[in-house]
């Protein structure tokens, strides 16, 4: 475990949030109904080949006159439609897509190997690339980078968790490999080489951070975070101002190579914010989920100034917003999220500083690409289809009512004891917080004003109307 006595730095929560979940709203279109019905096609892995949208889907169980689990693509005039049936008495389970030179590659269960392949789809046809003549490779999490397709599978010697290359033509374990055991897939190319996280022959070190240095062929420890034989549990690496942002122990860390340059974030730990994934980096900014309390929510973190920026804040029956399966278009992030009145996700959408709902009705929103200059994903309409492949044109959003927070602002701040509003405010609840996030007053609006004479520092005040949020930063001497 890292240590928890880290020396305070700067320290900026700043919940200068605007929640908008019910004045805008978004045509969402189905596309196509795969299995008709309330049957669900389940459309994942969704990538954008060849003006083509490719996608695994399943049109019904093979023993009912459909195809399985199989490769599918949707076309600009609208059509989906099956591409191959690889396994016609079962499914082969199309995943892992990534395109590489000019080819759209895939796993798959193939036939003629007893489990998961390597194959390619070139516009035309779908193709074996096995990389073994006598046996599956297994391969998933696929990188490219270097001029070739990296993955995590099995060696040529039937031994999982291996660090894959491939060229196009053929592959293998990497060239210096020996006992090393890749964790669950979770690598990232830099540097002229990959960051792993992975197990290696040396006892006296679990389950840490790795470097793989491509010209030297060598596999070396960056750093042994959980000291000892312990693992650090790593995951969500994503690059981001030259450096590389992980998930280690529940906790943002970043690493630039160098033992030494592996850090804790403190300015994350120090807010209390754990249980941190989904991360997704944009302008300079780390955005990613957090719950420093009040559940899973949206938080952006600038390496810049260290500021701690909480986005989203559900209040209602459910807590969590859990977001995820993030994409930009158009200036903003779109994500996948729940909202506070159940666990169901839906669209969502953030330009850093406000989060705003997209739509109520459809459900179990996930799987966003952005293909035809609009934004596709899989959803669910409640009571009328299954699981099928929906999309949205941001050029259609409509609002629908009036931001009641649009001119809102306090004076004086800083301040010494009264703070007012430009807007009247009489009757609204308020909460009020310091920057531990821990709420030390609240009550109801009076005389358009509140009285901060016996709370002193840096506060978070927290306004609410109509389901709708605004907190202001206010500094009170």
């Amino acid at each position: 475990m890292f240590a928890k006595n880290y020396t305070m730095k700067h320290i900026y929560l700043l919940s200068m949030l605007m929640i908008i979940s019910i004045g805008l709203r978004a045509q969402v279109i189905l596309e196509a109904d795969i299995n008709s019905g309330i049957e669900n096609s389940g459309p994942t892995n969704l990538t954008n080949f060849n003006d083509e949208l490719i996608f695994r889907a399943t049109n019904g169980d093979s023993d009912n006159g459909g195809s399985g689990r199989e490769l599918f693509r949707f076309t600009t005039d609208g059509s989906a439609s099956l591409i191959t049936d690889l396994r016609p008495e079962g499914s082969s389970s199309p995943n892992n897509l990534v395109v590489y030179n000019n080819k759209l590659f895939f796993t798959a269960f193939d036939t003629n190997k007893g489990g998961v392949d390597l194959f390619s789809y070139n516009g035309t046809s779908a193709n074996s690339e096995g990389l073994y003549p006598n046996q599956f490779s297994g391969l998933f999490n696929p990188i490219v980078a270097y001029g070739k397709i990296y993955f995590v599978g099995f060696d040529s010697n039937f031994t999982p968790n291996k660090f894959i290359e491939y060229d196009g033509t053929t592959g293998g374990e990497v060239s210096g490999s020996g006992s090393e055991s890749v964790v669950g897939g979770n690598f990232i190319d830099y540097n002229n080489g990959f960051l792993l996280y992975m197990a290696s022959d040396n006892l006296d070190v679990g389950i840490e951070l790795f470097f793989y240095d491509l010209d030297s062929s060598e596999f070396s420890l960056i750093k042994d975070i959980d000291e000892g034989t312990g693992s650090s549990s790593i995951s969500e690496f994503i690059k981001l101002d030259g450096d590389v942002y992980f998930e280690a122990e529940s906790q943002v860390w970043k690493t630039n190579g160098s033992n030494e340059g592996t850090v804790l974030i403190e300015s994350i730990a120090n807010a209390g914010i754990d249980n941190t994934r989904a991360f997704f980096a944009w302008n300079g900014d780390l955005y990613f989920e957090g719950d420093a309390g009040s559940g899973d929510q949206l938080w952006k973190y600038n390496p810049q100034n260290e500021l701690v920026i909480q986005l989203s804040n559900n209040t209602g029956e459910n807590m969590n917003h859990d977001p995820g399966d993030y994409i930009v278009f158009d200036g903003f992030i779109y994500y996948s999220a729940e909202d506070e009145t159940d666990s169901e996700t839906h669209l969502w959408r953030t330009n850093g500083t406000n989060v705003e709902q997209l739509n109520e009705t459809f459900i179990d929103v996930s799987e966003l690409e952005i293909f035809d200059n609009r934004i596709f994903f899989r959803a669910n309409e409640e009571g009328i289809t299954g699981n099928e492949l929906f999309s949205f044109d941001p050029n259609t959003l409509s609002i629908q009512s009036e931001n009641p927070f649009a001119e809102l602002k306090l004076y004086p701040n800083p301040t010494q004891d009264l703070v007012r509003f430009t807007n009247n405010l009489n009757g609204v609840e308020y909460n009020l917080y310091n920057l531990k996030g821990q709420l030390i007053d609240n009550g109801v609006i009076e005389n358009n004003s509140i009285n901060l004479s016996s709370f002193k520092g840096t506060l978070i005040l927290n306004v609410t109307i109509d389901q709708k949020q605004k907190s202001f930063k206010i500094i009170s001497n």
